[in-house]
């Protein structure tokens, strides 16, 4: 290796079957397929919101389900998702139809579709390592998901291992040169420093397996579900070391449960409240910066404009942690009161 090489490289760090969720664009022009492959996923961030809202329990009507995939939509992660086409969207996706499969009972297509979901397992790790313990608890009732999950991994991984002898070998090390050439800290390493942030993601961690222990017998789609969903999904966005604005969004499952408690908020103590609050804030931020910016460009000078371009991303890295924050409050109240 030269020691003049580039630092900064590309590298394809999917595992190969990946190449099944590519197939159906595979034969179309670049061009073509790149200009599809951006409005199929916000099409998936669009009906990954009734499907979230089906997983974690929640009753909203449709003009507000309506309103809030137009938002999803709208959103910066979305936005960033359109034009880097990270396949995040397609993940959340898959994760969103499997938890509503959970709720439905259809535990052997939930078990699929997270098998597709490994794909980015820094997204859908800790989610799927979560619902596979949720399953175990309860094997007799729940095994068929692991099971599914196992054999549908094992035969994608057979699959490819014909078409590309040893790629799981050549993945790793994909892997390993990623890991080295991407130096990114994760949300709470950015916010905090140090050992603070260490100790921060050790405690979110315990939180997550205590709150997934103390609802492992709760039936998929209840709202001790949904809220331990949600801790689990925003507790993700802040520990993976990517700052990344698609990987926001994981957080969808955790803001609809909010949205859906915003009218007990009285409820819910100074504490949580203000962090509730706070959430909802920063994402309006977002929104009504961009509204601003957008106004005026017909009015000023767009050198002006351009000087402001990175107000509505002001708030980028607290939406995720007030989020996390607002989560963990509400979650270990609903656990303790039963007020939610």
């Amino acid at each position: 290796k030269n020691k003049n090489d580039p630092k900064q490289q590309e590298g394809f760090a999917y595992p190969l079957y990946v190449a099944f969720l590519m197939a159906p664009l595979a034969q179309l022009p670049f061009p073509v397929a790149q200009e599809i492959s951006r409005w199929l996923l916000l099409l998936a961030i669009a009906v990954s919101v009734p499907l979230w809202s089906s997983a974690v329990g929640t009753r909203i009507n449709v003009a507000a389900l309506v309103a809030a995939m137009v938002l999803a939509v709208g959103s910066y992660p979305a936005v960033m998702e359109f034009y880097q086409q990270n396949l995040a969207a397609l993940i959340v996706f898959l994760l969103a139809a499997a938890a509503a499969c959970l709720a439905r009972g259809w535990l052997i297509v939930a078990g699929f579709l997270l098998a597709l979901a490994t794909v980015k397992p820094e997204i859908s790790g800790l989610i799927i390592a979560w619902l596979l313990c949720w399953s175990l608890c309860r094997i007799r009732e729940r095994g068929r998901l692991v099971l599914s999950f196992v054999i549908s991994l094992a035969v994608l991984i057979f699959c490819t291992e014909l078409y590309l002898p040893h790629w799981p070998t050549h993945f790793l090390e994909a892997l390993r040169a990623y890991a080295a050439t991407e130096t990114d800290p994760s949300i709470l390493q950015a916010i905090f420093t140090g050992w603070v942030a260490l100790v921060v993601s050790v405690g979110l961690l315990v939180a997550v397996v205590f709150r997934a222990w103390r609802t492992r017998t709760s039936k998929a789609g209840s709202e001790q579900f949904g809220w331990t969903l949600a801790l689990v999904s925003s507790c993700t966005v802040v520990l993976i070391p990517k700052i990344a604005a698609y990987n926001q969004l994981v957080l969808i499952p955790a803001l609809l449960l909010l949205v859906a408690k915003w009218d007990g908020r009285r409820s819910f103590g100074l504490l949580a409240r203000s962090a509730v609050k706070a959430t909802f804030t920063c994402q309006l931020w977002q929104w009504a910066a961009a509204v601003v910016l957008a106004t005026a460009s017909w009015l000023v000078p767009m050198h002006i404009v351009q000087r402001a371009a990175g107000f509505p991303l002001a708030t980028l890295l607290a939406i995720p942690a007030v989020t996390a924050l607002a989560v963990l409050l509400l979650t270990f109240m609903s656990s303790n009161t039963n007020r939610l």
